[in-house]
Formats: C-alpha cells, sequence, structure tokens
C-alpha cells in the first residue's frame, strides 16, 4: 500500500512539475523559446516541457554531444522519431549543405516540427509525417499524443507507414547519419531498411534502445542487433548503461579500407 501511494504521488508530481510552468507561459502568451542555436515553438504541455529543457541545455546532453560531432561531412541525415525535430533541426543548422529528413507520425508533435522548421528558416530541413516500419501502407498508432511515448499499435489512430528502402528509392537520399528513437519498434524498422543497411558503406547509427518496449513487439534487443549486423560489420559503442530500462547506443559501419588495413 505504502509503495501504492509512493508511485502515485510520483506520477501526480511529475505530471504537475510539467503542466504548472505550461499553463503560466500559456497566461503569459508565450510559446515560443529561444536556445543558443534553435526557436522552438511549444503550445502543448510536454512540448513546453522540453522546450524550457532545451533552452537551459539540459535535454539529453551526452547524446547531442555525440551526434554534434558526428555531423560534419555528412549528406544526408534521419532524425526518425521526431518529437519536436530537435535532432533534425539542430543537424540542418549545424551543417546547412546536408538534406534533413525528420519522421513523425503524431499529428500534434508533426505539427510542432513543421513549426519550428518554419520559425528557424531552414531550407534543408522536411518534415515526413509517417511511421517508418517493416512495410508500406497504414499502422494504428496512438498513446501519448502530443508527448515522446505514443507507440505503433497502440490507440485508434491510423497514421501512414514507410519503410526506409521504399523512401530512400522514393527520395533517391541515401543517409549516411540516422537518430531512431521509436519506441520499442526499431526493429520493425530495421527490418525494413535491409537494402540501407547492406549497400551503405558510410553510415553512422545513434539509436535509443527500449529494452522492455522491444518486448511488446515480439523483440529483444539480441534480435535488433543481429538484423543491423546482417547488413554489415558495425562497431557498437554504448552511450549509456545498458542496465536502463531504454539506453543509446552509436553503430559505425566498419568501411572496407578499414578491414584492409
Amino acid at each position: 500500500m505504502l509503495q501504492l501511494l509512493k508511485n502515485l504521488y510520483a506520477t501526480y508530481r511529475k505530471k504537475l512539475l510539467i503542466k504548472w510552468p505550461y499553463y503560466f507561459d500559456k497566461l503569459r502568451g508565450k510559446k515560443i523559446f529561444k536556445t543558443k542555436d534553435l526557436k522552438f515553438y511549444a503550445d502543448k504541455p510536454y512540448h513546453n516541457h522540453i522546450a524550457r529543457a532545451l533552452k537551459k541545455d539540459k535535454y539529453e546532453d551526452e547524446v547531442t554531444k555525440e551526434w554534434l560531432k558526428e555531423l560534419p561531412g555528412k549528406k544526408c541525415i534521419f532524425d526518425i522519431g521526431g518529437f519536436n525535430g530537435y535532432f533534425g533541426l539542430i543537424a540542418a543548422v549545424k551543417n546547412p549543405e546536408a538534406k534533413v529528413f525528420i519522421f513523425e507520425p503524431d499529428p500534434i508533435n508533426a505539427r510542432h516540427i513543421e513549426k519550428n522548421i518554419e520559425i528557424n528558416n531552414l531550407k534543408n530541413a522536411k518534415l515526413i509525417q509517417a511511421a517508418v516500419s517493416d512495410k508500406q501502407g497504414e499502422l494504428v498508432f496512438g498513446g501519448a499524443s502530443g508527448g515522446t511515448g505514443a507507440k505503433i499499435g497502440k490507440g485508434e489512430q491510423k497514421v501512414k507507414a514507410i519503410t526506409l528502402d521504399d523512401f530512400i528509392k522514393q527520395e533517391n537520399s541515401s543517409p549516411d547519419l540516422i537518430k531512431m528513437d521509436i519506441e520499442g519498434a526499431e526493429t520493425l524498422a530495421i527490418k525494413g531498411a535491409k537494402s540501407l543497411l547492406e549497400e551503405t558503406q558510410n553510415l553512422t547509427i545513434i539509436l535509443e534502445v527500449h529494452f522492455d518496449f522491444l518486448k511488446e513487439f515480439g523483440s529483444s534487443e539480441e534480435e535488433l542487433f543481429s538484423l543491423i549486423n546482417q547488413g554489415g560489420d558495425f562497431a557498437c559503442e554504448d552511450l549509456e548503461d545498458r542496465n536502463k530500462a531504454t539506453y543509446h547506443v552509436k553503430l559505425k559501419k566498419c568501411y572496407q579500407q578499414e578491414k584492409q588495413t
């Protein structure tokens, strides 16, 4: 009983910490937040929460450092599971010569990404409002709409689904840098990227692995990494402790010339 009360307290405390600043800013009419490099539009509670964190440089610090290190020289960048578009937007600013595609199926999040592209005047960034999966068509998608926890297979909302291989053929643009954070559907996305993994020699993937969420899709960490390495030899660097429920890794394709030395 005591543990239940503690859990309830923690849940409602978190909601209060997110919603109170949002309503305060709403009363002031504040919807745009400026960081060192970007502006962020936020008219929903969780978007407001993340925009405030970004303004204070307190959002996924270690992952951002690795992302920034990988940006120079990249020609085509995919941000898969965009939420407000942060990783794609910062890529477009720091590497203006690159094409940047931000994939996000949630309508509220997609609207925020479009607005963020507009207010930052980014001509090299494009929203793709679709879920990335192992087949094209439509998928049920839902959950925490306007947040970061919505998933394929949840809710009643139908969204467009694409595969990376089909998208690359359509756009004639193959990425050399990918960030992927899609709440356990990573294995599905990788299954739809067989040609990309096999044919792209210069490829870096920063991947968020959701240990428990993978199980909901009938998958596992072992299957996910096995599928990735079927496409080639990827060196894997842990960016966070793998004992956490979610953790980030950086995967780099081993180049042919490196294998020969």
